[in-house]
């Protein structure tokens, strides 16, 4: 009797494990083991950086549309963003765009459409300090308006705006807004920027008309420029446009001399290059001219 008892319990309990064994499914099997290498997990898909063909075609849609949804893709190119929004603040001519950009940004949209509305309430009204200089001036150069120069600035900021007038537009009469170095250094300045050696002749003196010869000739490479010279002035003028352009026919051509030996020994140091010494007559000045090259190394 007690034999059937314990027969009976030990396979009432064999029964209970077997079953719970099913219910509970098999043992997962654990991951990141020597035998088991841990499952790889899925990374996400990376999106293709946009061409700069591709945010080109992106701003002028938006432009075509005069929309800035378009924008909207280049978000994560702030820069570009930003650059889309005032392409099409400009095609709009619409101000509260701008708005929607801060920094530098927000006063390069107000400056452009001050420009291209030539309104100079939007300067005012809308930018402070540098800003607002920078987008009078620009206003009046893009205008060709010297009274915002003289109504809105003062100081150097007035006369840059003047300088720069003149200089946009190639008219020398502004230079005479300005008065002493201010004037000389308009005149100068226009003459060399627009490659134009008479505002040098005819409004220009002395040393003044010089240094405007000078500037006016190394800035356009243009060794012509220093027939307008004489002796000393006419001498450096070629040497330093023989030193700028790396020229040795300059020296061979339009000096003599010492004028000569000078030029020679200055573009071979400046150019690093011997045999530009060879040139010279004399077997000291030669080697004296080997010495320096190779000093200046």
């Amino acid at each position: 009797m007690k034999l059937n008892l314990l027969f009976w319990s030990v396979m009432i309990f064999g029964i209970t494990i077997l079953i719970a064994g099913c219910i509970s499914g098999p043992e997962p099997v654990p991951t990141g083991t020597r035998d088991s290498p841990k499952a790889t997990e899925k990374t996400p898909e990376t999106v293709p950086e946009l061409t700069q063909a591709e945010i080109d075609s992106i701003i002028d849609m938006a432009v075509s549309k005069a929309s800035l949804i378009p924008c909207n893709r280049l978000t994560s190119k702030p820069d570009s963003y930003d650059a889309c929004v005032i392409a099409v603040a400009e095609k709009t001519d619409n101000m509260r765009l701008c708005t929607r950009l801060s920094g530098r940004s927000h006063d390069e949209c107000v400056i452009t459409l001050a420009v291209k509305t030539n309104n100079i309430r939007y300067c005012a009204n809308r930018l402070s300090g540098d800003s607002y200089e920078e987008c009078v001036k620009r206003l009046a150069a893009e205008t060709n308006t010297i009274r915002y120069c003289v109504n809105r600035l003062h100081g150097d900021s007035y006369e840059e705006c003047v300088m720069n007038l003149a200089i946009e537009t190639d008219t020398v009469r502004y230079c005479t807004r300005l008065s002493g170095d201010s004037y000389v250094d308009c005149v100068k300045r226009l003459a060399s920027e627009t490659d134009n050696i008479r505002y040098c002749v005819h409004r220009l003196s002395g040393d003044n008309f010089v240094d405007c010869v000078l500037e006016t000739a190394s800035s356009n490479n243009n060794i012509r420029y220093c027939t307008r010279l004489s002796g000393i002035a006419y001498e450096e003028c070629v040497i330093q446009l023989a030193v700028k352009t790396n020229t040795v026919r300059y020296c061979a051509m339009r000096l003599h001399g010492e004028a000569f030996e000078d030029c020679i020994n200055r573009l071979a140091s400046a150019t690093n290059t011997l045999r530009y010494c060879e040139r010279l007559a004399d077997a000291d000045k030669i080697k004296a001219c080997h010495d320096m090259v190779r000093a200046s190394r």
